[in-house]
């Protein structure tokens, strides 16, 4: 069965993120969005790429449509804690990580990202840890590495 159109513009929004392309990615994950309203991979790819434009309550607002549609999605729960860490707001950042965990415990990219806002917020040790369990997770993470650095 070949894939759906909001499949096809969702897929296509990762890769033009991946390149950089964020507003491409963004208006492709959009157009995965009229197709498809509830499509949780378009939600969490407009969310990430509306973090590097600094758009950051925009991001919170597609990564709280793609919880809204699978409130089991861990992805989303761990884009918006990025959001709500870019914005300074570490207290929920941290709680959307440790949500984000507690639906998928072994999401690297949360478990990494939880490690950078305890560091944000002083705790050394936390930090270490779980950046050490980050890099056990996905071993060739460059981001972790360079976080643990």
């Amino acid at each position: 069965m070949p894939p759906s159109r909001a499949d096809a513009y969702a897929s296509r929004s990762f890769s033009l993120y991946q390149k950089g392309e964020y507003l491409k990615a963004i208006d492709s994950a959009y157009f995965a969005t009229l197709e498809k309203s509830d499509h949780v991979l378009a939600h969490n790819n407009r969310a990430l790429a509306y973090i590097p434009r600094h758009s950051y309550d925009k991001a919170i607002a597609s990564a709280n449509r793609a919880i809204y549609a699978d409130a089991k999605s861990a992805e989303a729960y761990s884009i918006r804690g990025l959001a709500y860490a870019a914005k300074g707001q570490l207290d929920q950042a941290l709680a959307d990580q440790r949500k984000a965990l507690e639906l998928n415990p072994k999401l690297a990219v949360a478990v990494q990202q939880r490690g950078s806002v305890l560091a944000l917020k002083g705790d050394a040790d936390g930090a270490l840890k779980d950046l050490d369990a980050a890099l056990q997770l996905k071993p060739d993470s460059v981001e972790t590495l360079c976080d643990r650095a």
